[in-house]
């Protein structure tokens, strides 16, 4: 973690992009653990490598990262992206939570899909970043229509979120 740091440095003469890679490789297998735990230590680590790989200009995480994360069970996903909420900010947490639905949905794991998308469009309403509360909710109903089971009241309850944003901001 702390060499991936490193690389991500924009003054660091080392390529970033296999060094991300080697790190999502070990997130990777680290998933394969069933009961695996990632410790409160790591997320910090981690959210200071997402940090950066997100604020790079693309607005978007390592696909390879990103890929690794998508295939973690959907409760270590929440954990994770609650204590990402916790050391690196709502809106960074939300955005990356938003990029692994996408990739989540791109490998069929619907459940992973739906879930981190409705907790990213949830958060962006209360940011007040609709445009991407949008783009989260339409990752989000690809999934529950491809297979990922929602609560019908978390549903309910996103798409009233989003009308009561939506009526409230300029243009509507």
């Amino acid at each position: 973690m702390r060499l991936t740091a490193t690389a991500i440095k924009t003054d660091a003469d080392l390529n970033a992009s296999h060094i991300v890679k080697e790190l999502a490789d070990g997130v990777t297998t680290l998933t394969r653990y069933e009961n695996y735990k990632f410790s409160p230590g790591f997320v910090d680590q981690f959210g200071r490598v997402c940090n950066p790989l997100i604020l790079n200009g693309s607005g978007t995480v390592d696909r390879n990262l990103a890929d690794a994360t998508a295939h973690l069970p959907v409760h270590t996903l929440l954990w994770l992206a609650n204590e990402l909420e916790r050391s690196v900010g709502e809106t960074l947490a939300h955005t990356w939570e938003l990029q692994v639905a996408k990739h989540a949905l791109q490998l069929e794991h619907w459940d992973q899909a739906a879930t981190l998308a409705i907790k990213a469009s949830e958060g962006f309403i209360t940011c007040r970043e609709l445009s991407l509360a949008i783009a989260a909710y339409a990752v989000f109903s690809d999934a529950y229509t491809e297979g990922g089971y929602v609560h019908p009241g978390r549903i309910r309850g996103l798409t009233d979120g989003l009308r009561r944003a939506l009526s409230g901001s300029p243009g509507s």
